[in-house]
């Protein structure tokens, strides 16, 4: 329930206290990192340059080969630090749709929407009536029964990839889970110099250093 935690939050802060509401067509230009700066730049303009888009949802197929991974690596009892790392790390480097391939995307189930709807509805309102006058938050959570659809969508590798190409993830996952396994309190570290590295060698080529 979020309404106890933000109220709390503006009570500690007053006025300077600023709730953005995480919904993309409510976003400066639909972005977060836009949306971040445009608030606290009290609206003065600025350029953001190489950063492409980021924080994309991932498409079902690709839930499913990290449900495989993280299955492999629960086998080897990883420390979550370091398959939560490896997950993320996983999910950035995956190359972007071909042209003309379609992936799909994650979609609550009917009933799991209208049980989320009962659950928050009331904590929706008291938000809307502390924060969102317009009402922001009951009609997003309201439209999320609209968007669901009949029946729960599968999140196993089986249902979305042939027998070969599932036995080719679960060998890759299994192979990945034995590599963490050594040194495994390294990993999360390594990740992240591979994610410092790539940002600096990002800035570097749009700064034509």
């Amino acid at each position: 329930m979020y309404t106890p935690r933000f109220a709390a939050w503006r009570d500690a802060f007053g006025d300077r206290f600023i709730l953005r509401p995480m919904i993309r067509s409510e976003l400066h230009e639909g972005d977060v990192v836009k949306d971040f700066l445009h608030t606290i730049l009290n609206g003065a303009p600025f350029e953001l340059t190489g950063l492409g888009t980021a924080n994309e949802s991932p498409s079902l197929e690709e839930l499913s080969v990290l449900r495989e991974l993280n299955l492999a690596f629960k086998k080897r009892d990883l420390p979550h630090g370091v398959y939560h790392a490896a997950s993320a790390h996983f999910s950035r480097v995956l190359p972007p749709p071909a042209i003309g391939e379609t992936r799909t995307k994650l979609r609550l189930h009917r009933a799991l929407a209208e049980d989320i709807v009962s659950t928050y509805r009331d904590d929706a309102q008291k938000l809307d009536a502390m924060f969102f006058p317009s009402g922001l938050m009951s009609k997003a959570l309201e439209a999320s029964v609209e968007k669901a659809v009949d029946t729960p969508m599968s999140t196993k590798a089986e249902a979305h990839f042939t027998p070969d190409s599932l036995r080719m993830i679960r060998a890759w996952s299994a192979l990945t889970a034995q590599i963490l396994t050594m040194e495994p309190e390294k990993w999360p570290q390594h990740f992240l110099g591979l994610r410092r590295r790539k940002l600096l060698e990002d800035a570097k080529a749009e700064s034509g250093a």
